[in-house]
């Protein structure tokens, strides 16, 4: 297994919500941001995978904070 580089992960997700913008809604950034870092040659497969998990956690928390998404009623059995 390789070793994660985490300093340059970061970077390039940084650099990758910068070319991006912000006037895309959430969805379509994270999308763009997320085939940036796809395409990015530079980074080993296990380098990608951790830089997807981190911006999928963010938009996560982004859907959380702006209270969007899906949301599911459970129904409590008695």
């Amino acid at each position: 297994m390789s070793s994660i580089r985490n300093e340059l992960v970061s970077d390039a997700i940084n650099k990758a919500y910068l070319l991006k913008g912000y006037d895309k809604n959430e969805e379509e950034q994270y999308e763009s941001v997320k085939q940036t870092i796809l395409n990015d040659e530079s980074f080993s497969h296990d380098e990608k995978l951790e830089a997807i998990n981190i911006i999928s956690k963010n938009f996560d928390g982004f859907k959380i904070l702006d209270n969007e998404g899906t949301f599911f009623k459970m129904d409590i059995l008695k």
